[in-house]
């Protein structure tokens, strides 16, 4: 039992007793009760609740009807059959809506009833207008048997006429009540259905926007894609689609199968490691860093290694891109091979004409004299009069200017200070002139010269006497170098013709020549021979007359198993 301290007010001195076995709800109803003015008491069943009737003699009891030990319906019985208790005014609340309770309740006596969840105002004017109304004059309460029909069911109920009014009012308010409530809840319903109609038909416009929006960006998604792929199909260099994690190849274009050999179908799937194409690791390691760095790579040099075991030079560009919502790496590379060895040569033909009119205002000025000093000399050594040692002396003198000469004469035809005389000449012709000049010297230094020579080679327009001055330089280089290093060797010469030129190949079986010295070969000055053996302008004057003829000569060696000169000259046009 629980009783309410709030201040004396006009209710102050009405009791409410509460039977009702929820806590929760009790707890609800007595702080309504005590927030309008009553006291409370409570009872957590009907056999408690009917002891505390009898000893504090509440004003007014309300009921729950499902409870232990003594349910509300037998409470309301027990209430109105004692004589001390029938006027305490008794209201049921309760859950159940069968019309079948109803009519127990009025049986049982009840005095009115509520049905859960009930409305706080309605409860609490419910109460106020029984406590108003009541007590009932005894002379107005009639007993009445009333014979009411439910359901197909007949029910013969006995009670006050005034009661039974008074009943009737409360379940025609409490009607009236549930009714308000009902249309209160469809005016409620009707706003939000209005609401959410107008939600939907917002929502519909958009999505039906949204639909638009996202057909126009799908068809230009699938436009770009198509630009895309065309355009990394169609493009000359070579590009990739790997995934980012694992580097695995997911797409090449034509390019790339064709820079590295490989078909499209050995490439997919495989990573660049599988495949072998990267020949120097450091490389990949490095590029690798710049793209976790920076997040992308920018024409990095690098080497490719092909299928067919070639070196390539290239420049590799690296994006990481999204692709259907995953990350990719996409690869662009350029073949710069060519452009590479074109800069080289480009750099030792700016270098040779530089050297080349050094050398032209050398020669000049020492040639001079040289002559006075080669005049002079043999001026002495017609005299009769002179000591066999001072003889001696002038024809050392004599023979020193003889080669001093010689080197000045390299020297202008390096700069190509004399007349050239253009007109169709045979290659093979001039081949066959060199090796009859350097017969004798392969006879007696075991070099034998193999000679295959195409017959229907056609001819070029050239100087005779310069480009025999080539063949004769690589010639007796390779002589040379092979007899330096087995005392002999094969010298063999290849001549062919290679779409619009003729191409000599002359291929030695000596020491072949490193890869340090095979950039340098044609710098004016470079030699690998011992020091009194060679000047280093032999093969400058070579390349500057190939190159004047509208040429190109370069070398190919193996370390160890010989070099190979390959010079090829355009066929019958003249040069102006």
């Amino acid at each position: 039992m629980n009783m309410s301290t709030r201040p004396t007010t006009k209710t102050d001195a009405i009791e409410i007793l509460i039977a009702e076995d929820s806590p929760t709800q009790a707890m609800q109803l007595k702080y309504i009760l005590e927030e309008a003015g009553y006291r409370v008491a409570m009872a957590s069943d009907g056999r408690e609740a009917l002891a505390l009737i009898r000893q504090r003699r509440p004003t007014l009891v309300i009921t729950d009807i499902i409870m232990p030990e003594m349910d509300g319906y037998q409470l309301c019985e027990q209430i109105k059959s004692d004589a001390a208790l029938r006027d305490t005014p008794v209201i049921v609340l309760t859950a159940l809506s069968d019309a079948e309770d109803v009519i127990r309740a009025v049986k049982c006596g009840t005095d009115s009833f509520i049905t859960k969840p009930y409305d706080e105002k309605y409860l609490v004017s419910t109460i106020q207008n029984i406590l108003t109304s009541w007590p009932l004059p005894s002379r107005q309460q009639k007993h009445m048997d009333v014979e009411v029909e439910l359901a197909g069911r007949r029910f013969i109920v006995a009670s006050e006429h005034l009661t039974s009014l008074s009943l009737l009012l409360s379940t025609y308010e409490a009607a009236a009540q549930k009714n308000r409530e009902l249309i209160k809840a469809q005016v409620e319903l009707r706003q939000l259905n209005r609401e959410l109609e107008q939600r939907v038909e917002e929502r519909t416009a958009a999505l039906m926007q949204e639909i638009v929006e996202r057909k126009r960006t799908e068809a230009a998604l699938r436009a770009s894609e198509e630009k895309f792929a065309k355009a990394f199909h169609a493009s000359p260099n070579a590009m990739a689609i790997n995934t980012l994690a694992t580097r695995r190849y997911l797409d090449v274009n034509n390019s790339f199968t064709r820079l590295t050999g490989y078909s499209r179908e050995e490439v997919i799937g495989r990573t660049p490691l599988e495949l072998g194409l990267w020949p120097r690791p450091e490389e990949r390691t490095r590029i690798m860093q710049i793209l976790q760095e920076e997040g992308a790579v920018r024409d990095a040099e690098r080497q490719l290694h092909t299928r067919t075991g070639e070196i390539r030079d290239c420049l590799m560009s690296l994006d990481v891109v999204e692709i259907n919502n995953e990350r990719y790496l996409l690869g662009i590379v350029t073949d710069i091979t060519e452009r590479k060895r074109m800069q080289e040569k480009l750099i030792v033909t700016d270098r040779l004409a530089s050297l080349g009119e050094l050398a032209a205002g050398i020669a000049h000025e020492v040639n001079n004299p040289l002559t006075s000093i080669s005049g002079f000399a043999q001026l002495l050594l017609s005299s009769t009069d002179l000591p066999e040692e001072a003889r001696e002396n002038i024809r050392i003198i004599y023979k020193e200017a003889e080669r001093a000469a010689q080197v000045v004469r390299n020297l202008l035809g390096f700069a190509r200070r004399h007349d050239v005389v253009r007109q169709p000449v045979n290659i093979n012709d001039i081949i066959d002139r060199v090796l009859e000049i350097r017969a004798y010297e392969q006879k007696v230094q075991n070099i034998a010269a193999v000679r295959h020579c195409a017959s229907d080679l056609p001819s070029v327009m050239g100087d005779f006497f310069q480009l025999q001055q080539v063949f004769l330089n690589i010639i007796i280089n390779a002589e040379y170098f092979m007899l330096e290093a087995h005392n002999g060797g094969t010298l063999t010469i290849t001549t062919e013709r290679a779409g619009n030129n003729v191409r000599i190949a002359f291929a030695d079986d000596g020491p072949g020549i490193s890869p340090q010295a095979l950039g340098h070969i044609f710098d004016p000055f470079f030699t690998t021979k011992l020091e009194d053996k060679g000047t280093g302008l032999g093969l400058s004057i070579c390349h500057g007359i190939v190159a004047a003829h509208g040429g190109e000569i370069h070398a190919e060696s193996v370390p160890g198993r010989g070099a190979t000169f390959i010079i090829e000259l355009p066929v019958g046009e003249s040069l102006e």
